[in-house]
C-alpha cells in the first residue's frame, strides 16, 4: 500500500494531508508550525504514516510561473529528497480558497454561522489541512487518469 503525505506550505503554518494511492482518497490529518523543527515533525509523520512519497503544493500564477514562496517550496523539496524522499509537485493555485469555501458549506450544513467560525478555521489550522487534503486527492485523482496530470504537475 502506497501511502502519500501532501504538503500545503506557508510561511505560518503548513497543512498536512495523508492518502492512499491504492485507495484514491485523501484526508486532512495535521497543521504543522512553520519554523525549526518542521522537518522533524516531519520525519516523524513519514515514519508514522509509512509515507513513501511527499506531494507538495506549488502555487503557479495564472500564466504559469511560480509564486512568491516558489524558491522556499524548492528549498523544502530538496531537503526531503536529500532524506530519501521522492517528492512530487502538484499545483496548489486556489487550494485555499477552495478549502475556505468547502468549510463555509460544512459550518452551514451545521447551522454555524458567518466569520467567527471562519476565522477559528484559520486559527487553528483546518484550514491549511484541508487545502492539504484537497491538492493531494487531486494528486490522487491524476494517477487514476495519468492523461488528467497538469504540465508540470511532477517533478
Amino acid at each position: 500500500m502506497a501511502r502519500v503525505l501532501g504538503l500545503d506550505y506557508g510561511t505560518v503554518r503548513v497543512g498536512v494531508a495523508v492518502g492512499d494511492e491504492q485507495v484514491g482518497l485523501a484526508r486532512p490529518l495535521v497543521t504543522l508550525e512553520a519554523r525549526a523543527g518542521l522537518l522533524q515533525r516531519l520525519r516523524e509523520l513519514v515514519q508514522r504514516e509509512g509515507v513513501s512519497r511527499i506531494v507538495l503544493g506549488r502555487p503557479l500564477r495564472a500564466r504559469g510561473e511560480p509564486g512568491t514562496l516558489d524558491g522556499e517550496i524548492l528549498h523544502l523539496a530538496d531537503v526531503l529528497r536529500r532524506e530519501g524522499l521522492e517528492v512530487v509537485f502538484q499545483d496548489e493555485g486556489g487550494s485555499s480558497q477552495r478549502a475556505a469555501e468547502l468549510l463555509r458549506v460544512n459550518q452551514s450544513r451545521r447551522g454555524v454561522r458567518g466569520a467567527r467560525d471562519t476565522r477559528r478555521s484559520r486559527q487553528d489550522g483546518e484550514l491549511d489541512r484541508t487545502a492539504a487534503a484537497l491538492l493531494l486527492q487531486e494528486y490522487l485523482d491524476s494517477l487514476a487518469d495519468p492523461a488528467g496530470l497538469p504540465e508540470g504537475g511532477a517533478a
